[in-house]
């Protein structure tokens, strides 16, 4: 089969039985050989002719020595087959022969790059010496001739540079004998400076930085970065330029050199010369004031035409966006409507108001909230203005009538009836709301205060938003008035002394009551 001598080929037929017995030799061979692969050979065969059944050596095969991987009577042997040895040597059952490529290196390698027209690799044999390597790539118009490197391994493999003059090379002045694998590098004038760029930015389609080239005019440059948006203003181009001091203790600076004013169709404006641009400058064009883009405000919830809504004036105001989305749906709740604006808009957010208006006191109460039910009305990239919408549209033009901005998103929600019980009472709960109900009725209905809590420290989260207080003077408590889907929160006490904490709220109790009555002596002496 491996000659294409097919007259052993036998046609079966019906009954035939074909026996293969147990193989007597079997070897395997693999590397660069053409068919790597396990062969059952004869006694007689040696290594030489399991080559010829493989096909042969690849091209790159390493021939002066073989490795063959014998099995002893008890470890495993290698043994080196060199050339010399390879036509008579013989195999034994469970040899694995391994063939090696030759080393992946060259004998007369020499390279060079840089600035010349044929850069590559060379034959050292035919350009030992670097003049006529110069030669025969041709130097480019813009090589550097008074510097060119080569970079060599020396006697001991450690990397060299020796540096050269172009120049004194090709005229013959300095003789240079090249050896293996050097890198000849010849420098390119523009590799030796910083590249020239201007740049241009604002109402522009393309803004970014360019390559300069002798003779910019800046309406050239201006129709590389796709010509004006449609609000830039024409009128105050601005150009900055590096300006030397002359003076080598000074640093270099940039500088407005230019304001220029130009027409629509890119031609200059009376009073105005032509510019050219140098390397670096910076070319700004301006926004005009006058003009002003879309922008888009989304009402959602229950108003009859929810969905986005473009400014359409200067002044809009909450009144007008409510006019516009068709009012409220009967089932609205207009009290807890939120009104949603982006930080760069309102920089305090909820959080922050809170720890202002003091309601959380020195302590850590704040990890005592319930934090699902904060992070509904507060978003981390965004943050929520307290508004009265209600009152907003009942009186237009109002101090609760604010002014709406761009991006931002009004919810109105569907009225609530239930108030919501948190952290600091017995029996957290949703409780149906009930307008003849206060503060304390609510909490009782909870299970009343825990006794770690700081009850002139509650508050309320109404459904807007909005933070109301308790007030408190000496011991009577204003605790905050509760509406429709408001939250209580109740926040815990520093933790101290677990033990004996009522003991502790009443020595405090008995402090501020001497505190009281001393004070009372002293102006009463007066």
């Amino acid at each position: 089969m491996l000659h294409g001598d097919l007259s052993k080929n036998y046609r079966l037929q019906d009954d035939d039985i074909i026996k293969i017995n147990v193989y007597n030799c079997r070897v395997s061979i693999e590397g660069a050989i053409k068919r790597s692969a396990v062969y059952e050979i004869e006694p007689q065969n040696g290594l030489k002719e399991l080559v010829e059944i493989a096909g042969g050596f690849t091209e790159t095969a390493y021939r002066d020595l073989i490795r063959v991987i014998r099995i002893g009577k008890k470890e495993k042997e290698i043994i080196n087959v060199t050339s010399e040895a390879f036509p008579h040597f013989a195999l034994s059952q469970g040899d694995i022969i391994k063939v090696d490529e030759i080393a992946d290196k060259f004998s007369n390698k020499i390279n060079i790059d840089g600035a010349v027209y044929y850069p590559g690799i060379y034959s050292l044999s035919e350009y030992s010496n670097l003049q006529t390597l110069l030669q025969k790539v041709s130097l480019k118009e813009n090589a550097y001739i008074k510097r060119g490197v080569i970079n060599r391994k020396d006697s001991t493999f450690q990397p060299e540079a020796i540096d050269f003059s172009v120049a004194d090379v090709i005229t013959g002045k300095t003789i240079i004998n090249l050896k293996k694998e050097d890198n000849v590098h010849v420098y390119s004038i523009d590799e030796l400076k910083e590249a020239y760029t201007v740049s241009i930015n604002g109402e522009v389609l393309k803004p970014g930085s360019f390559n300069f080239v002798d003779n910019l005019s800046l309406q050239e440059l201006i129709l590389l970065a796709g010509g004006f948006k449609e609000g830039a203003s024409n009128k105050r181009i601005e150009i900055s330029r590096r300006i030397r001091t002359g003076t080598d203790s000074e640093m270099e600076q940039y500088a407005i050199v230019e304001t220029i004013e130009l027409n629509k169709n890119l031609t200059f404006a009376k009073d105005f010369a032509p510019v050219k641009l140098q390397p670096f400058d910076i070319i700004s064009v301006r926004k005009d004031p006058s003009y002003k883009e879309q922008g888009n405000i989304m009402v959602e919830g229950y108003v009859l035409y929810p969905g986005n809504y473009t400014v359409i004036k200067e002044k809009e105001r909450l009144s007008d966006l409510i006019q516009r989305a068709g009012g409220f749906r009967k089932e609205a709740y207009p009290k807890g409507a939120v009104l949603i604006r982006s930080k760069t808009e309102q920089t305090n957010s909820k959080i922050q108001e809170i720890q202002q208006t003091n309601l959380l006191g020195k302590s850590d109460s704040l990890k005592s909230l319930n934090s699902d039910s904060l992070n509904n009305k507060i978003n981390v990239s965004t943050s929520s203005v307290g508004i009265k919408l209600d009152e907003a549209v009942l009186h237009p033009g109002s101090k609760y009538d604010i002014m709406v901005a761009e991006g931002d998103v009004l919810s109105v929600p569907r009225k609530v009836e239930t108030v919501k019980t948190t952290t600091g009472v017995y029996l957290p709960k949703q409780i149906v709301f009930d307008a003849d109900k206060k503060f304390r009725d609510y909490i009782n209905e909870s299970g009343g205060f825990i006794h770690s809590v700081q009850r002139n420290r509650s508050f309320v989260l109404y459904a807007n938003g909005e933070v109301a207080k308790t007030h408190h003077f000496l011991f009577f408590k204003q605790y905050p008035k509760i509406e429709p889907g408001s939250e209580i929160y109740v926040p815990l006490k520093k933790s101290r002394n677990n033990n004996r904490s009522g003991i502790g709220e009443a020595a405090s109790l008995t402090a501020l009551i001497g505190s009281i009555a001393t004070t009372f002596w002293i102006l009463k002496s007066l």
